[in-house]
């Protein structure tokens, strides 16, 4: 399938029940992404649990509601931050060369979430992350300049009913798109259904338009192979980031190990080299009584 197809849930306690609608065949290229709309929504380990239990080839990234935030106080902003961040650690997390990826969802009125993207990034430096992928979608008006670091996915809104969707106006819309900002990042198409069998619907008319529009539309197969290239590129790019991050935890590991031998060694010429000869003597006795070693030792 061409286009990655993001299922915005209310709420965590819905990804189990997406999780088992979603068979093999409708996981390629979908996230699961829940609405959070307060910290205590994913505080504790009730909503990591839920991750625990769905397959990982199933991912997910935490949607955050920007109406939230335009009277949220500054506490409320921090602790949401960090809970944000815990979430980063699971496997099946959604992650674009190692780095997470959240999306904020819904206007954002006056640009408010800025405070909210700078905390989540500070938290996530502090645990290791290099940096953390912002997507807003792209088609949603925002209040004043964008927001820097924040990238602007093109997509499009879908509900339960999607009979009367024009896929090809959406391809060509995507391809002038990419073409302006000189990226081909893939089209992502928001579903916002009440329940996955909503979903699963969507997804399946979805899988026909695309079948029909590649074997009938010339332009739509070049679409498809730009988004197979894009796929190819960026499953490359995720093992080199890995690699990368291995081996420098590899490497500060050896640093810390060096560190602790130079301080061993240290700590010997400061305690042990420094004692007289004759208090040397007497303790290689002591062992000798100990039995630690041997009594001709003590001539050789």
């Amino acid at each position: 399938m061409l286009s990655q197809k993001w299922i915005l849930l209310e709420g965590l306690e819905k990804l189990i029940g997406a999780g088992k609608a979603l068979d093999t065949r409708h996981r390629e290229d979908i996230v699961l992404c829940p609405i959070i709309r307060s910290a205590g929504e994913i505080s504790g380990p009730y909503g990591l649990g839920m991750l625990h239990d769905l397959p990982n080839d199933l991912m997910v990234a935490l949607s955050v509601d920007l109406s939230f935030f335009q009277e949220a106080d500054p506490a409320s902003v921090e602790a949401l931050a960090t809970n944000l961040v815990v979430y980063f650690f699971q496997v099946n997390y959604l992650k674009r060369e190692n780095h997470p990826v959240l999306i904020f969802w819904g206007r954002d009125e006056g640009g408010k979430s800025d405070k909210l993207a700078l905390s989540v990034r500070l938290r996530a430096l502090e645990q290791g992350f290099s940096d953390i992928v912002i997507c807003r979608d792209g088609q949603i008006e925002v209040d004043g300049p964008p927001a820097p670091g924040i990238e602007y996915v093109f997509g499009s809104q879908l509900s339960g009913d999607a009979t009367y969707f024009n896929y090809e106006e959406f391809v060509q819309d995507w391809l002038k798109y990419a073409g302006d900002i000189g990226n081909i990042t893939l089209p992502v198409i928001f579903l916002h259904c009440g329940d996955p069998s909503g979903a699963i619907r969507v997804l399946d008319l979805l899988s026909t338009l695309e079948n029909d529009l590649e074997a009938t539309n010339p332009l739509f197969r070049i679409a498809l192979l730009l988004g197979r290239i894009n796929k190819d590129l960026q499953r490359k790019r995720q093992l080199l980031a890995i690699t990368e991050f291995d081996n420098k935890n590899k490497t500060d590991y050896v640093a810390m190990q060096k560190v602790e031998l130079l301080k061993t060694l240290q700590w010997y010429e400061d305690q042990y080299e420094v004692l007289p000869l004759w208090y040397k003597r007497f303790g290689h006795i002591i062992k000798v009584f100990m039995g630690k070693r041997s009594f001709k030792s003590l001539f050789k």
